[in-house]
């Protein structure tokens, strides 16, 4: 992979004789890569940082490297939100008509709570406004 880099040209500007650095040339060099040994942060065990992981981190603009092993990485992406089962439903009573109706979040009595009918009539009409 090329990485792509600006070489620093120091400079003074302004009265107080600030140092500042302007970019003053662009250039490319090749990057050459190669595994690394790191220690992952939730069970302490070494893993391989590839040559071609750290190329695509650096393609995606990625900053920091890994701090888990792959094994690690997938169990709290397992564990995380459980966004891939359901929702959990709450019981409301619709504000508008009285109606029985189920919401994907916890109704708070100073908030208004419609069913899916009352809720297309009131969100038609703030669009219009």
């Amino acid at each position: 992979m090329l990485e792509s880099s600006y070489r620093l040209r120091p400079s003074v500007i302004g009265r107080g004789q600030f140092l500042r650095f302007q970019m003053a040339e662009f250039e490319e060099y090749p990057v050459a890569y190669q595994d690394r040994t790191l220690i992952c942060r939730d069970c302490s065990a070494e893993f391989i940082f590839t040559a071609g992981e750290q190329d695509f981190y650096a393609q995606k603009g990625f900053e920091h490297e890994p701090t888990r092993c792959a094994a690690c990485r997938q169990s709290r992406k397992r564990d995380r939100g459980s966004q891939t089962g359901e929702r959990t439903m709450y019981d409301a009573v619709c504000t508008q008509c009285g109606a029985a109706t189920q919401v994907p979040f916890s109704p708070r009595p100073d908030k208004p709570v419609y069913c899916p009918d009352c809720y297309r009539t009131v969100a038609g009409r703030r669009a219009r406004v």
